[in-house]
C-alpha cells in the first residue's frame, strides 16, 4: 500500500526564532514534472470536477487503502490532491514571483493506479495577485464535486485546503530560504480567500541539541488515515492533545 505524504514530514526552519536559523530541503523543490511517473497517467484536472470521474478515483482510492467508507476514501483522495495542486503554485510563486496558474483548465493530474493524485502541472502562469482567487475556485469546484460523490460536509475538507496551503508554502519558503516568508504567503493567500478557509496556523519546536527551531504546520484538519487499517493517527493529528504532538513533533527532528 502506497502510503501518502504527512505534513509532518515536511518539516523546515524558522528564522522567527530567537535562537536561529536551521533551514532544510524541502520536498518538491526541484523542477516541476511535466510527464507522468512510469505506471501513471496524465488527466485534465477538469476532470476532478466530473462526479462520475472522481467516483472512480475515490472508488480506487478505497481499494487501496482498504476502506469501504467513502467519507474516508474521498478525505484521502482531496489530501493527496490538494497537497499536489498547491505544489506548483506555491513554489513558482516564492522563487519567481510569477506562480502557475492552479486553474483546472490550465493543469494536469499525475494519477496513479491507485486513484491518488502524485503531482501536478500547470501550461500557464499568472499574476501573483490572481493566485488567491484561482485557488477560492480551485478549492470551491473540487470539494464540492467531492461532497457530490461521498455526500460529506465540506468544512473538513476546507480544513485539508488550508494545510495543503501551509505546507506548500513553508516547503516553497524554505527552498528559497525564506522560511518566514513563506509562513506569511501562506496566511495572507488564506486572508484574501476567506471563509470557509481556515487560517494556516505554525508552530515552533526547539531543537534538542543547538540553538535553532524547526517550524511545523499546526494542523487544522485531519486525513483520516487512522481509519484504515493498520494506520494510527498522525504526528500532528488535531485529534491529539498540545502536548502529545509537542512531543511527537520534537522527536522528529535532532
Amino acid at each position: 500500500m502506497r502510503r501518502v505524504p504527512r505534513t509532518a514530514e515536511l518539516e523546515s526552519g524558522h528564522d522567527g526564532c530567537r535562537r536561529g536559523l536551521r533551514p532544510l530541503t524541502a520536498r518538491r523543490s526541484g523542477p516541476l514534472p511535466v510527464a507522468a511517473a512510469a505506471g501513471e497517467s496524465l488527466t485534465p484536472a477538469s476532470a476532478s470536477t466530473d462526479p462520475a470521474w472522481l467516483d472512480q478515483q475515490i472508488a480506487a482510492a478505497a481499494s487501496t487503502y482498504r476502506t469501504a467508507d467513502a467519507r474516508v476514501a474521498g478525505t484521502m483522495w482531496w489530501y493527496a490532491a490538494s497537497w499536489a495542486m498547491l505544489a506548483g503554485p506555491l513554489a513558482t510563486l516564492l522563487a519567481t514571483g510569477y506562480p502557475v496558474d492552479p486553474a483546472l483548465d490550465a493543469t494536469f493530474l499525475h494519477v496513479r493506479p491507485g486513484g491518488l493524485v502524485s503531482a501536478t502541472h500547470s501550461v500557464r502562469t499568472l499574476e501573483k495577485d490572481d493566485l488567491p482567487a484561482a485557488l477560492r475556485e480551485l478549492f470551491q469546484d473540487v470539494i464540492t464535486a467531492i461532497c457530490e460523490v461521498t455526500k460529506q460536509r465540506d468544512r473538513p475538507l476546507w480544513a485539508i485546503a488550508a494545510d495543503s496551503l501551509a505546507t506548500q508554502a513553508l516547503a516553497a519558503g524554505t527552498a528559497v530560504g525564506d522560511i518566514a516568508r513563506g509562513s506569511q504567503v501562506a496566511v495572507e493567500i488564506a486572508s484574501a480567500i476567506g471563509d470557509p478557509l481556515p487560517q494556516p496556523r505554525f508552530v515552533d519546536i526547539p531543537y534538542k541539541n543547538h540553538e535553532s527551531c524547526q517550524r511545523f504546520v499546526h494542523r487544522t484538519s485531519c486525513c483520516l488515515i487512522y481509519l484504515v487499517p493498520g494506520n494510527a493517527l498522525c504526528t500532528s493529528c488535531p485529534r491529539r492533545s498540545a502536548q502529545d504532538r509537542a512531543a511527537r513533533l520534537a522527536d522528529l527532528i535532532p
